[in-house]
């Protein structure tokens, strides 16, 4: 516990003291996603169609790669009203995949986090190396 709160104060304070080197949560990454991976990357696809996630009235907060398994769990809950306990799978699906989600957010932020520390390294020596 006490590591997740330390990386957290280290990249608060790395976005004070060096605010080049701290990705944007907001813009898209200044790197190629594919940099580094020989045979590239599986890409994350949405499986439910923007018409099913109209229709089942998910909001736009929730519509995310996590949406087919809202809509399950939804669904399930309709059916099985007063026993939404019949729906648990479902909800445990749906709770595993924001996590694996998040996680692969997180990974994400922090390579581009790490390239970014890396490029300012290359142009730190490479003036140093013209003084």
């Amino acid at each position: 516990m006490g590591s997740s709160t330390s990386q957290y104060i280290l990249t608060f304070t790395e976005s004070w003291t060096q605010p080049n080197v701290v990705p944007s949560v907001v813009d898209k990454p200044k790197h190629d996603p594919l940099e580094g991976f020989e045979s590239g990357r599986q890409e994350r696809v949405r499986k439910a169609t923007d018409e099913d996630l109209y229709w089942a009235k998910i909001p736009p907060n929730r519509r995310d790669y996590c949406a087919d398994h809202l809509i399950e769990y939804q669904r399930c809950r309709k059916l099985n009203y007063p026993f939404l306990s019949e729906c648990e799978h479902y909800k445990h699906e749906w709770d595993h995949c924001q996590n694996e989600d998040t996680i692969s957010r997180m990974k994400e932020f922090e390579r581009e986090r790490r390239l970014l520390k890396r490029d300012e390294r290359k142009r730190l020596s490479e003036e140093t190396a013209m003084e």
